[in-house]
């Protein structure tokens, strides 16, 4: 389970720009990741506001 977090949160980092929460459902059943609502509850974040913060970390 932490290994498919850190990829949900590296797939998020390496994408050109911040993906739509359809968006991310779709990449993430593509490559067997955490869906966008479960990254909310896990980080207890909205969705976009994740993204801007993973993506500043980086």
């Amino acid at each position: 389970m932490k290994e498919m977090y850190q990829k949900s949160l590296q797939m998020i980092k390496d994408l050109q720009r911040i993906p739509t929460e359809e968006e991310w459902n779709s990449i993430a059943k593509e490559k067997c990741l955490m869906s966008y609502i479960t990254l909310q509850y896990i980080e207890n974040k909205k969705f976009n506001r994740l993204c801007r913060k993973v993506r500043k970390a980086s």
